[in-house]
């Protein structure tokens, strides 16, 4: 796979998790709570590869949240790229700083020369994020388990949309 096809794919993805916010938006109006979107960098140890991403965190209630992303790694060869679905729980704390935790399913595909495999398995996440305005800087880590445990650290910016404080 050439690097224009893996971009190619992370535009694509980039642009769906925009409209699954757009979507989402007008279901929380009516709330405080809002929709946020956001850009991650990061590193999966157990391949020690680079990744860059996108999520869309949607608020479902006080405390929870849906929490889809997609990820493209950059290995030496071919590409390799993952979609999670997650349910994230923040904890409620007093200060700037909000705690979470969360599960969920993720996918990742893997393509080197005439060989695509796709591995299925579950997520466990946790993280902290800093929300005090409209950008939210985060700093997350998730354990994969698919055919083989691997372990991931992300940092990124959420945007909150519609610009309103937190």
């Amino acid at each position: 796979m050439s690097f224009n096809r893996t971009g190619t794919q992370v535009t694509g993805w980039l642009l769906a998790l925009s409209a699954l916010a757009g979507a989402t938006s007008a279901v929380t109006a009516q709330n405080t709570q809002r929709v946020h979107l956001g850009i991650r960098t990061g590193s999966n140890f157990e391949y020690s590869d680079a990744s860059l991403g996108a999520q869309v965190t949607v608020p479902l209630g006080q405390h929870f949240e849906l929490y889809p992303s997609a990820d493209a790694y950059f290995p030496e060869e071919g590409s390799r790229f993952g979609f999670n679905a997650d349910l994230k729980y923040r904890i409620p704390t007093n200060t700037a700083i909000k705690f979470y935790s969360g599960a969920g399913l993720g996918m990742i595909r893997r393509a080197m020369s005439h060989a695509d495999e796709h591995h299925w398995g579950a997520n466990l996440i946790g993280g902290l994020e800093h929300r005090t305005t409209w950008v939210h800087p985060f700093l997350e880590t998730r354990v994969m388990f698919y055919d083989q445990t691997s372990v991931g650290l992300a940092a990124g910016i959420n945007f909150t949309l519609g610009h309103r404080e937190q």
